[in-house]
């Protein structure tokens, strides 16, 4: 999930030049800790939201992403693994239009990325920042796309380079900015892991052509629904490290792209059990720490354990809803990683008349 352009990591949410501490998103002062989260043994994380933003944010620690992909101690970068197999079988065979199918139908942004790109010409160029094992690129090369791929993961640019060929680099590659100036920058799951996401987009805009666009999925904040809830238990820290506000992308960069924010939300009867909870005010349940072990061979989850008589109220008020199409009046509720954002960037006369 997670990838950085070599910028240098900070070990607390921000430090301002007075010594105090400022949000990372908006640059804030007014942030307060509500509490800390533990979700692996000795990596305790005190949990930071910004008074203004309404970001949630904890310390970063790049030393982990290199662990977790040696690792099975976060069921996403198992299925990285799965999808890395299954797609280099696809690629292998030179299956363009069944890797296409199958990427697109695993996740929506997945098919964001591929339905964006598709809309360009052939010639365009593209870069993927955060590739991870390489599985979301080999579409674009099966495809005859102009990408290159990076990350801040050896482990995972050699295996991407091993299944898929010589189309990845680290981040600190001087043939990122050498193949730029791109049509196309996109990442999908990974601003919420770096340490200085609204500097990580500056750089990139930078590498765009005037016209090109960055296009990327991030945590949505709202997505924590319940009660006294400090995190959301699809992605831990301190793999994840910042939850975002919708509109805040808009703000931040008006004045140099023409910016598009979408939120994508659950099904309807996944919507209706998060507003069940919200009605009757359940509690948000603290993880219990799990262990990083390299010789994981099993996905483990962080996910709220609920009891078998509240699983089964909630499965007959859902088939209630479904019966009487009540279901259908049900108030859509966000996804967690469903904030898509478009940003496209302004030429110069667009920024100074702007």
């Amino acid at each position: 999930m997670c990838s950085q352009m070599g910028k240098s990591e900070n070990s607390v949410v921000g430090v301002n030049t007075f010594g105090q501490r400022s949000c990372r998103v908006c640059g804030s002062s007014g942030v307060r800790s509500p509490g800390t989260v533990e979700y692996f043994e000795g990596f305790r994380s005190e949990v930071f939201e910004c008074q203004e933003c309404y970001s949630f944010m904890t310390t970063h620690d790049s030393s982990v992403h290199e662990l977790f992909h040696q690792s099975g101690a976060i069921s996403y970068y198992f299925q990285y693994r799965q999808l890395a197999e299954k797609t280099k079988d696809l690629f292998d065979r030179k299956q363009t239009n069944l890797l296409r199918d199958y990427l697109t139908s695993y996740s929506s942004k997945y098919r964001f990325a591929i339905e964006e790109a598709e809309k360009l010409p052939s010639d365009a160029r593209i870069l993927e920042v955060g590739c991870s094992r390489g599985y979301l690129t080999s579409w674009f090369i099966s495809s005859g796309r102009q990408i290159l791929g990076m990350d801040v993961s050896r482990e995972a640019i050699d295996s991407a380079s091993a299944a898929f060929g010589r189309h990845f680099v680290l981040a600190d590659s001087p043939e990122i900015a050498g193949n730029g100036p791109y049509d196309l920058i996109f990442h999908v799951g990974m601003i919420g892991c770096v340490p200085d996401p609204v500097g990580l987009t500056k750089d990139l805009l930078n590498l765009l052509k005037p016209g090109g666009r960055l296009i990327f999925n991030a945590p949505n904040r709202q997505s924590c629904y319940l009660k006294g809830q400090l995190w959301t238990d699809s992605a831990p820290p301190p793999d994840l490290v910042t939850l975002f506000t919708p509109g805040i992308w808009k703000r931040l960069f008006a004045s140099e792209a023409d910016v598009r924010e979408t939120v994508e939300n659950c099904p309807p009867e996944q919507s209706l059990r998060i507003l069940l909870r919200r009605l009757f005010g359940l509690r948000w349940k603290p993880p219990e720490p799990n262990r990083i072990s390299v010789a994981a061979t099993e996905p483990r989850s962080h996910g709220q354990q609920w009891s078998r008589h509240w699983l089964r109220f909630e499965g007959l008020v859902v088939r209630c809803a479904r019966v009487t199409g009540l279901i259908r009046l049900t108030k859509c509720q966000p996804y967690e990683f469903g904030l898509f954002v478009d940003l496209q960037k302004k030429s110069r006369a667009d920024v100074v008349t702007g």
